[in-house]
């Protein structure tokens, strides 16, 4: 039905037998017809392509999530790193504080012949204690003593001992707070030693690589991770700039133990599946 618009009193509405409603003027169809948009049910041309590109964009949008969300799954499906990384990471290990061992006492170890009429008996002293002398939270004392007696065969003998004396500083004793003992065997040692565990930092996995897969579920893996050096660890950090400032011994012996945060270490583990999850072995 046509809409009318009275070109003698400019009514608009439907025509009714051709005349105005408001005023019964015969108005011609030709003259007075109005297109609307919401009476015709039709769209104007610029219209109807809008709506086109909309309704494409929104089914390209589409596509690409959906495309997302089925990479993922079959990722997850058919590689199983993240699933493997994510066992090791709730194992544990990787999130401990890293910690080095330094002596609370020295080690003494047996006499050893020193020529033909004399024995030396030495005690050993970790490099890691050299370093925290270094950085100012040891003392470390080395003495030795002569000391002469009489064996059957040999007749006199003469004997050399090392004495080392380990204390905390004042700037030890207050970061000891974190350390904690422990008593460890040591080879060639007839007791066990006394040791610090100090912290130096934490572990950060950077990746993990399958090596082999000796039996089904089963497979083993090489974690790459990077050390973040705490305070302390930053004195046995070759890549950082803090071991420069250390005694040219106490330098010397941390370059020894090889320490970098700026390169990336590897470390081997075994995973097993279990249920469809993956566990460290």
């Amino acid at each position: 039905m046509d809409v009318m618009k009275c070109s003698h009193c400019s009514f608009v509405g439907f025509a009714h037998g051709g005349c105005c409603k408001r005023c019964g003027h015969s108005n011609t169809a030709q003259n007075s017809r109005i297109s609307h948009l919401s009476l015709s049910g039709r769209l104007p041309p610029r219209f109807r392509k809008l709506s086109t590109l909309l309704a494409a964009g929104a089914v390209f949008i589409a596509i690409i999530v959906g495309v997302v969300v089925v990479r993922a799954q079959l990722k997850r499906y058919f590689d199983q790193t993240p699933a493997q990384l994510e066992a090791i990471s709730k194992s544990g290990k990787f999130e401990e504080t890293m910690t080095i061992r330094v002596n609370q006492r020295p080690i003494p170890m047996p006499y050893i012949p020193n020529g033909a009429f004399g024995f030396t008996r030495r005690v050993i002293v970790s490099k890691t204690t050299w370093v925290l002398e270094g950085l100012g939270f040891l003392k470390v004392l080395k003495t030795t003593s002569q000391s002469t007696w009489e064996v059957p065969v040999y007749g006199r003998v003469g004997g050399t001992d090392e004495y080392v004396n380990i204390s905390l500083t004042e700037k030890g004793v207050g970061e000891s707070a974190n350390w904690r003992s422990t008593a460890e065997p040591y080879p060639g040692a007839s007791e066990k030693a006394l040791w610090w565990l100090v912290p130096i930092g934490t572990r950060e996995i950077t990746g993990i690589e399958s090596v082999n897969e000796p039996e089904p579920n089963m497979v083993n893996v090489a974690i790459h991770w990077r050390w973040h050096p705490n305070q302390i660890g930053e004195g046995f950090d070759c890549g950082g700039s803090a071991i420069g400032s250390l005694p040219e011994d106490a330098q010397a012996s941390a370059r020894s133990l090889g320490w970098n945060s700026q390169i990336e270490y590897t470390a081997n583990a075994t995973l097993r599946r279990v249920g469809g999850v993956w566990e460290v072995a």
